[in-house]
Formats: C-alpha cells, structure tokens, sequence
C-alpha cells in the first residue's frame, strides 16, 4: 500500500534500501548524499534505471532563493571563468556516525561538499573532469572536516575552489562565479547577493527566503500527483558523489584526480 518513501537515513544502509525500493516500484526521495560511495552508487543507479521508477536526489539547495536568482543571471556574465564556493559551520560532535567512516561513507567532502558540487554543474553546466583535494581534521578523528578542492572542467578553462569546514564558529554559504561579463557574488545562508561589473556594484534581492528540504517534499508530492519527471535525478546526485570520490582519491594520492564519468 506505500506509493513513495523518503530515505533519511545513514549511507551505509542506501544501498539495499533503494535496491529493494526501486525493485518493489516505488518512488523515491534520497536525501543527499544519494550513495556512500561511487562503485555502491553505479549499482542503485542501475537499480533505479533497471526498474524505470522516478527518484529525486535530495541536493535541497537547487530550491534556495540565492541559488535560483543566481542561476537566472549566470547568462549575463557570458563565459565563466572561475569559480568559489565555501560553507563553513560548527563542528557536530553528538552525531557519531558521522565520524564513522563505515557508516557515514566520508566526512565532510562527502557531506557537504556534495552541496557545491552540485551547484556547480546546477547554475554553471559544467561537468567536473578533474580534482586536487587536501584535507584537514580538527575536530574529527576518522573523517575530515575541512578541506580544499581545486577543480578543472576539461573544454573549458574555468577553475573552480571548493573549500568547506565543519570547525567554525559561524555559518556561511559564500557562491563566487566570475565570468568575463562580471561576477556574482552570493551567499546562500546569509540571503545576500550582488553583480560587480564595470558600473561597479549592484545589489540584487532574491525572492524570500524558503524552507528548501520542504520545497523539495513539496515538489516531491506534486510530481507525484501529476505525474511528472523528476527535477533532480538520481544521476545527478551520483554525479556531485563522482566528484567527491576524486578527491578522496587525490587526497590520499597527493596529485589530482580524474572525475569518473557515469556513462
């Protein structure tokens, strides 16, 4: 009698849920991430595929005001050139699996870097070819959380940082994308947005505030209702995961990494 199911849950247990899910015909809503590891996420991929059902991956902040105004006036800055993306806040010490790296997956690459990753090909296009990462535990003894990535996107020359930390005293969500038009400068939690170009600063206010993981469901029931495709595919949750297991890679290797490709 259940129609759809909404897994919040630890990655270590994705894998046979969404296995048993999609095979059972259900629709799914996979908070992110959508896998606790890259070869894991190919085969709920398949899964997903295989049975034809709709999935929606949880990468909540394609519904932030800030994220959806900037993705309007990316056109304007004509060719992106690079990119910053940052998110920092306090460290979580009471939940313990997430310093668990068989149950978590990962740290905060794959925690919250699976955020601005996914912003990047959400507003940008661009698809990740390549990741040179370093990390750092401060708080943490088995995973990070903090880290620094540098990004490359094949064709194009656009670099682009990735920089998050779960050790600071404070909350931000910073967005830079610099094109040869301009840049816009944004921040997800703290609302703010501006265009710097050659007639200097323009403040921009986004539409207000909203409650994203609440859009998401929202968005969730009415495809169903309806329905439609999924805006947010499972793919493209698997994608910002392929990013992170590059820089899992390059971490541990100390050179950079290619990003797998899905197909």
């Amino acid at each position: 009698d259940i129609d759809a199911l909404v897994l919040v849950t630890l990655p270590h247990l994705l894998p046979d849920l969404v296995t048993a899910a999609a095979r059972s015909g259900k629709r799914l809503l996979i908070e992110k991430p959508v896998a606790p590891d890259l070869a894991s996420g190919r085969a709920m991929l398949a899964d997903i595929q295989g049975a034809g059902v709709y999935c929606m991956a949880a990468q909540t902040l394609r519904f932030n005001s800030v994220c959806r105004a900037m993705k309007d006036l990316v056109p304007a800055l004509g060719r992106i050139d690079s990119l910053v993306l940052s998110q920092r806040f306090p460290p979580q010490p009471k939940l313990l699996w997430l310093d668990d790296p068989v149950r978590s997956g990962g740290g905060n690459i794959l925690h919250t870097g699976v955020h601005c990753f996914d912003l990047i090909r959400f507003l940008t296009g661009l698809e990740p070819e390549s990741a040179f990462c370093t990390t750092e535990r401060q708080f943490t003894r088995q995973t990070e959380d903090n880290f620094t990535a540098t990004l490359t996107f094949g064709q194009s020359k656009a670099l682009a940082m990735v920089t998050c930390s779960r050790s600071a005293a404070c909350y931000n969500g910073l967005i830079e994308l610099s094109g040869e038009n301009g840049q816009l400068v944004g921040d997800h939690v703290l609302g703010t947005l501006y265009l710097l170009d050659g007639n200097g600063r323009k403040d921009i206010t986004p539409q207000a505030p909203v409650f994203t993981v609440l859009k998401a469901l929202e968005r969730f029931a009415e495809d169903a209702a309806n329905g439609c495709e999924s805006p947010i595919s499972f793919a493209d949750g698997l994608a910002a995961v392929a990013v992170a297991d590059a820089c899992y890679r390059s971490a541990s290797s100390r050179i950079p990494q290619p990003v797998a490709r899905l197909l």
